[in-house]
């Protein structure tokens, strides 16, 4: 490829594009170390590397090293990280076990925690979000990145307003029933999309995707009020204890918990951890070869 970004990082390969950027492999060409440079040509981008800022030395974040303009395009440098939740999932066959579920869910749980104790949410929690790290002190780290779509959800001191009528913000499959019905997102639909990773991870599925109505696809692509519809009207009146025999009802207890939330309502996060962590310990499973 032989292109150079910031006088420094060589572009080696495509490894990632989402709707308003394409991530690439790259190099440091001065300590040959490798990075992940995202490039976008729009303000989104500039956003994010503000957000990045905000969480500098904050644990499962991973670090911005640069950001700047070249030519009409925005970059910004970050660690290099492994495998997403869902390319993790396809690595363990299609499913996760539970073992490994539950701990990536306090994982998951401690990050949003983080995104949320800086007066931000991140408005689109998705397997493909969360990356796991690729050394092997870091291998069994769960990192959250994307901050695209995140926004503040409180300005000194006071929480924003709700709105409804909105267009719904995130990924169809995993945002929640208040976003689906036009709320403006906040601290508690975040927390109710892990709920949905995490049995997206234990059984593989969620009904609305094996409906094929949605599947990954962003809500801001082309999609048509009739899918979104279609994808809310399952996951609303989906009866969560039926999805799988073998679903254990914490995570059922879990996601509506998430859902019976008051919009401007902090979650228990410690409360989440516990319903995880008693679960653990009722299977007596071990912490060991985490994946």
């Amino acid at each position: 490829m032989c292109v150079t970004i910031g006088g420094k990082y060589e572009l080696i390969r495509q490894i990632g594009e989402g709707m308003y950027g394409k991530i690439f492999l790259a190099k440091n060409k001065i300590s040959c170390e490798e990075v992940a440079v995202k490039i976008d040509s729009t303000i989104l981008l500039k956003n994010e590397a503000r957000i990045y800022n905000l969480f500098v030395n904050s644990p499962g974040i991973p670090k911005m090293r640069a950001f700047g303009k070249e030519g009409e395009y925005n970059y910004m440098v970050v660690d290099k990280l492994g495998l997403s939740l869902d390319d993790l999932k396809d690595k363990c066959g299609g499913t996760v076990s539970l073992q490994t579920t539950i701990l990536i869910g306090l994982q998951l749980i401690k990050r949003i925690e983080t995104v949320h104790n800086k007066h931000i949410i991140h408005r689109d929690v998705k397997p493909e979000n969360f990356l796991i790290g690729d050394t092997d002190k870091t291998k069994n780290y769960v990192y959250v990145i994307d901050f695209g779509l995140s926004k503040l959800y409180s300005i000194q001191g006071r929480h924003v307003s709700m709105m409804k009528d909105r267009t719904p913000i995130g990924t169809l499959d995993f945002i929640s029933l208040n976003v689906h019905n036009g709320l403006t997102p906040s601290r508690r639909d975040d927390v109710e999309s892990i709920g949905y990773i995490l049995i997206y991870l234990l059984t593989g599925n969620l009904p609305w995707i094996e409906n094929e109505l949605g599947g990954n696809s962003d809500s801001h692509s082309a999609q048509t009020e009739s899918v979104e519809r279609k994808i809310y009207e399952i996951k609303k009146s989906c009866m969560l204890w039926n999805i799988d025999k073998d679903i254990s009802g914490e995570f059922i207890i879990f996601i509506l918990y998430c859902r019976n939330l008051e919009y401007d309502e902090m979650p228990n996060y410690s409360y989440l951890c516990t319903l995880l962590k008693n679960l653990f310990s009722m299977k007596k499973f071990s912490v060991e070869n985490l994946l």
